[in-house]
């Protein structure tokens, strides 16, 4: 299964479209955004993604009440994190903050572990957990990223968008 992950789009409605878009042509199964979207506006970027759509808040998300009704009108949701899923066969623990991710890693209860917060995209080990962020997509302080991850061989390539 391969699931896209984007982080701190920070209300960047054309960069999250292109990340939709993108993921719609790669065969993405699902779409997963790591926090800080900031405003409902940016959530419509998504509306024309046909998988499942999961968010979590970020700490620049303050109007939990509008995200929520824009992900739900895009047939989406989002949570608080962090947020255990299971998708493609695989736990992936969710999360805005990378609190703890390195002692979550070694204990080996989740195949992935996914974060954004810093803007810096990673792609590491730990033991058999991967650990990912995607980059921000809001292209901010950084080159706007985002990631596929492919559940079958748990690897994952940043892209550019």
């Amino acid at each position: 299964m391969l699931i896209a992950v984007m982080s701190d789009s920070h209300d960047h409605v054309e960069n999250v479209r292109s990340i939709a878009r993108i993921a719609t042509h790669s065969n993405c199964s699902a779409l997963i955004h790591l926090g800080d979207i900031t405003g409902p506006a940016a959530v419509d970027g998504l509306k024309d993604f046909p998988g499942s759509i999961q968010g979590i808040f970020g700490n620049c998300d303050y109007r939990r009440t509008d995200l929520r009704r824009a992900f739900q009108a895009v047939g989406g949701r989002i949570d608080p994190g962090p947020l255990e899923i299971t998708l493609g066969g695989r736990i992936l623990m969710i999360m805005h903050e990378p609190l703890g991710i390195d002692s979550l890693a070694v204990t080996g209860r989740c195949d992935v572990i996914m974060h954004g917060h810093t803007h810096t995209p990673r792609n590491s080990r730990k033991k058999n957990t991967l650990i990912l962020n995607p980059g921000e997509c809001g292209g901010w302080s950084t080159s706007p990223s985002f990631a596929i991850l492919d559940t079958n061989d748990l690897s994952a390539v940043h892209l550019p968008i």
